[in-house]
This record gives structure tokens, C-alpha cells and sequence, in this order.
């Protein structure tokens, strides 16, 4: 990394995580990286690094460990690979603080503790996150990996409750920091015009919703999809754009086939992950969000700065705090609530349903919300200029100060 040599630096910061694809927290490095003062000279560690979706303003580290293993023993000693790798890397590079995201790095980055600084970041609703098995056994050792981070960093407050009510973390412990965004670069980018190659999808004059999201269980798409058949069978003139990289490949084919059974596939456009998903949302008309939980959901901040309005369920952590943020956070919808910011609609339960089963009460407000919106274009444009005033909360500016003093 190039440092001013009229800059003096500080510290030496390493952040951890798997991978630099399409996701959430390999974003929010990215905005903390290119934001943070150059007195910061800066390390980004990866496991792989095969693909670099987003700028970084350091050097990159590969230390080439496999993603996954099928067997325990597989998996067993790849961990181990990974904690003597980093244990050694810390010792010969002496960062100041190690900063990790995603939580099998988190607990590698609390098991090889050494004088460093060590901050654990969680970005979603852990309890949410873990189900069966795991889940017993990540509650019973979390708390000793929380135990040996010098700071745990929430991206919400219903995030941090949960830590402190599940995990028995103590509340001196956790700081909630927002994610950053480069607002004004965002707004730039959604200004941009359609590559050539997705004109076809605006060309249309259809109404246009718009669902970005890998196939995953939090984000439960399939609520999304049966809800969208109700509205299609009242609005015609209606599409859904689902963007996506490659998720849970069991999933993404019960998805697929969901939309074929629900004979909606003449209304659905599907693409994949884009490099400029802004310009897509500008052209949008409606962001829609279903999932059942989240940490703090990126796109309904990017979709503020894009003046694109929004649906969301109400799911714990974020889209409350995010849409209606002088509410009280532990409530959540029972119908189609019209918050400050943005509509919020009851929580779906999770479970996949079929195209031949009824659709849930919560499928239907959901439906009934994105029918209600269709009609309201005052609303929509309430909600689009208000939104990007709540985006400068937001911005890179306000917000990495609060990093470098926990860096």
C-alpha cells in the first residue's frame, strides 16, 4: 500500500474473513478500507481469494484453505490448518488489531489471540443463524470466544440484545456500529446508465419489483415467490427482478422449480450478481425484502441512496431499525404497517411450501402490501425522498470515526 510520506502510520490492521465475493460483510470491509484515515496501513486475509468483487486499500493475503469439507475429519483438520496458519501470520506480522467477520474466522481469530487487539464483528441474528446441533454446541462455547475477544461490534441493537440475552455477553463488551456507505458514490453509480445488456428488462414499462439476495434460508425467497403469484393474478403489468449469486444449491433448485409450479416464470427475470446493482435499482420501482431474520440489511440502505422505496418483513435485526427507527425495537408488525421510512409487514415462519399449499396470513399482508404500494405512487415518492435523508445517517463520513477509535 502506498502511505503519503507525510503520513505517519499508527497501526497495522488486519481484517479477516473467507472470501471478497458478492456478500454483505465483504462490502462493509470495503467501505471501512477505502474510508479509513491512511494512518492505518491495512491487511485484508482471506481464505480464498479466487474472486475480488470489491476494492481494497492494502494488501491482500491468501492463505488458500478450502471453503468446505464434506467429511468431520476433512473439516476437523482444516480448522486446524487455519488457526496454525494465522497463529503464525499474527506472530510474524505483529498487527496492532485483527478485526474478523463470519464466525468460523471469529473464533479463529479469538482462539489465536496473542497481544494484538482482537474485535469479533457478528452481522447477524446469532441465535437465529444456528439451528439443531450446531447450535447447542455454539451456545455452550460461544461465550468463551466472546469471552477472549477484547470487543464484540454489533451492526444492530437487537443484534447486541441478543448476544447479551443468548450468549450472556457482557453489554461493556459490545459496540454497535452502523454499516458505512460512500453515499454520494453509490448515488453516481445508480445514476449510471442500464449496461446494453439488461435494456430489454427496462425497456418494458411494467412495474417492476425488486428482490436482491442469494438463495439462503434467512432470506426466504419462496415466501416472496408465493406472495407474488396473489399480485400477479391481480396486476398484470408487474415483474419481479431477482438478483442472486449461487446460494444453497438444494435451495436454489426448490426455488426454481417453486416458480415453475406457481407458472410465474413469464413474470420473473432472473440475474445474476452485478457489479453495478445501483443503476438497477434507480430503474426499479419497489425493493422487496422477505426474509425471516437479518443483521443489518445493506440493500435497504443502498436502496435509500438509490430512492427506491421498500417492503420489508419485519425480521429481527435491522429492517425496524432501519424504517422506523423512533419505534420500539423489540415489536414487531402484525399487519401491513407504513412506518417512517418504508413498509413493514409480520414475519413469515420459514417453512418451504409448495405451489398447491394455501398461502400463509403472513404471505398474504406481504402481497397485500406490494398491491397497496402499486396503487400509491404518492407514497412510493414520499417514501423515495425521504429515504435518501435517512441514507446520510448512514454515510462513510458520520460513521468511520467511530471505527478508527475502536481500530
Amino acid at each position: 500500500m502506498q502511505i503519503d510520506n507525510n503520513t505517519e502510520v499508527h497501526k497495522k490492521i488486519a481484517f479477516l474473513i473467507p472470501t471478497y465475493d458478492s456478500g454483505g460483510a465483504e462490502r462493509v470491509i470495503s467501505n471501512i478500507s477505502l474510508n479509513l484515515s491512511d494512518r492505518f496501513a491495512q491487511t485484508l486475509i482471506l481464505l480464498d481469494s479466487k474472486t475480488i468483487d470489491y476494492e481494497f486499500k492494502g494488501e491482500i493475503i491468501d492463505i488458500k484453505r478450502p471453503l468446505k469439507h464434506k467429511s468431520f475429519i476433512g473439516r476437523l483438520y482444516n480448522f486446524t490448518k487455519k488457526y496454525l496458519l494465522l497463529k503464525d501470520l499474527k506472530k510474524k506480522e505483529k498487527y496492532d488489531t485483527v478485526i474478523s467477520f463470519l464466525d468460523n474466522l471469529n473464533i479463529i481469530n479469538s482462539l489465536t489471540k496473542q497481544k494484538e487487539k482482537t474485535i469479533l464483528t457478528v452481522h447477524t441474528l446469532q441465535s437465529k443463524n444456528l439451528k439443531g446441533f450446531y447450535k447447542k454446541i455454539y451456545s455452550f462455547f460461544y461465550p468463551l470466544f466472546f469471552k477472549r475477544a477484547d470487543l464484540i461490534l454489533c451492526v444492530s441493537y437487537v443484534g447486541k440484545n441478543d448476544l447479551i440475552d443468548n450468549y450472556k455477553v457482557s453489554p461493556d463488551k459490545i459496540k454497535v456500529i452502523y454499516n458505512p456507505f460512500n453515499v454520494m458514490h453509490i448515488q453516481k453509480l445508480s445514476n449510471e446508465k442500464i449496461k446494453q445488456d439488461l435494456r430489454y428488462v427496462f425497456d418494458d414499462k411494467c412495474f417492476k419489483l425488486l428482490h436482491i439476495g442469494r438463495p439462503a434460508r434467512a432470506k426466504a425467497q419462496w415466501h416472496l415467490l408465493r406472495a407474488f403469484k396473489r399480485v400477479q393474478e391481480q396486476i398484470k403489468d408487474i415483474k419481479l427482478i431477482l438478483i442472486s449469486r449461487t446460494g444453497n444449491d438444494q435451495l436454489q433448485k426448490d426455488i426454481f422449480e417453486l416458480i415453475e409450479d406457481l407458472n410465474i416464470s413469464s413474470n420473473i427475470i432472473q440475474l445474476d450478481f452485478q457489479s453495478n446493482p445501483f443503476s438497477i435499482m434507480k430503474n426499479s420501482d419497489l425493493l422487496v425484502i422477505s426474509s425471516i431474520y437479518e443483521g443489518l440489511p445493506n440493500v435497504i440502505i443502498e436502496s435509500f441512496i438509490s430512492g427506491l422505496p421498500i417492503i420489508s418483513t419485519d425480521c429481527h435485526s435491522g429492517p425496524r431499525e432501519l424504517l422506523a427507527p423512533n419505534s420500539d425495537i423489540n415489536t414487531t408488525a402484525k399487519d401491513v404497517e407504513f412506518a417512517e421510512y418504508g413498509v413493514l409487514t409480520p414475519v413469515c415462519d420459514g417453512k418451504f411450501r409448495k405451489a398447491d399449499i394455501p398461502l400463509t396470513k403472513e404471505e398474504i399482508l406481504l402481497s397485500e402490501a406490494i398491491i397497496k404500494m402499486y396503487h400509491n405512487k404518492e407514497k412510493r415518492s414520499e417514501y423515495s425522498k425521504k429515504g435518501y435523508k435517512r441514507a446520510l445517517e448512514f454515510d462513510a463520513s458520520k460513521i468511520i470515526g467511530e471505527y478508527e477509535e475502536i481500530l
